[in-house]
């Protein structure tokens, strides 16, 4: 299967480099190409990531959902790899992504991060809840068909899974969006979140607006996704209308 990873980019002078070499770097038998969607960035983001061989794409509506929109419909794979501008996949991600599509029924694969930024305690902490909390959660919830738990910055999506939903939620902006993606999915197949499909990912946003606060932001948009009615879910559109630079 041909991959395509996707990158969003919004201000990410800091990171974009790092991703971009990581994603480059992949030991992959299969076809896969890269693609940095610049979302609006007023910083050298895009001139950075037009350095490196990869496809570079301007969205100017903000937001994750329609950053990730546009680089999906530009993107030539059968499968979609999602990860973020701040994060490290290792060189075997999308090999590991890639075989855990067995079964047809198998829409999306997801798993962990590590926070490798924001000290040791943080980090193992978090990626205990990553690994096995949030595998617990998401086994629970795709059961009673409530919905899953998917990381935005490490999920791997079939491409006619996504052209069955419609492409993503463009209604969010960026809280919330990765479990409206997981909700949206179950309807259309499984969902499988492995513990083992680890991505290196920055904790810049715990940092910047406190751990424990955070912690709440992404909780309380988390339950609001679940209790919302699946017509709501499902009846979020998407406009395709990206300007694309190669």
């Amino acid at each position: 299967m041909k991959v395509s990873i996707v990158i969003p980019a919004y201000n990410e002078e800091r990171f974009i480099a790092g991703a971009i070499k990581a994603a480059l770097a992949q030991k992959y038998e299969g076809e896969f190409e890269v693609i940095v969607v610049d979302n609006g960035s007023k910083d050298k983001t895009a001139e950075i990531a037009s350095s490196f061989p990869i496809t570079l794409v301007k969205e100017i509506r903000k937001g994750s959902q329609y950053a990730r929109n546009a680089g999906y419909l530009k993107a030539t794979g059968d499968i979609i790899a999602n990860t973020d501008a701040d994060c490290l996949p290792g060189p075997d991600w999308i090999s590991k992504g890639a075989s855990l599509f067995k079964e047809e029924s198998t829409v999306a694969v997801s798993g962990p991060y590590h926070y490798y930024d924001n000290g040791v305690i943080f980090g193992a902490v978090y990626l205990f809840i990553h690994k096995y909390v949030q595998q617990i959660t998401h086994y629970i919830l795709q059961k009673l068909k409530l919905g899953g738990t998917v990381m935005g910055g490490n999920v791997f999506i079939r491409r006619t899974a996504l052209e069955k939903m419609g492409g993503y939620d463009t209604s969010l902006e960026f809280y919330g969006d990765d479990t409206s993606t997981a909700k949206r999915l179950i309807k259309v197949g499984t969902v499988l979140y492995d513990r083992n499909l680890l991505v290196e990912a920055s904790a810049k946003r715990f940092q910047e607006k406190g751990v424990i606060r955070l912690t709440l932001i992404y909780l309380f948009h988390f339950l609001k996704i679940i209790v919302k009615s699946d017509k709501q879910n499902l009846d979020s559109s998407v406009t395709p209308s990206p300007s694309v630079h190669q």
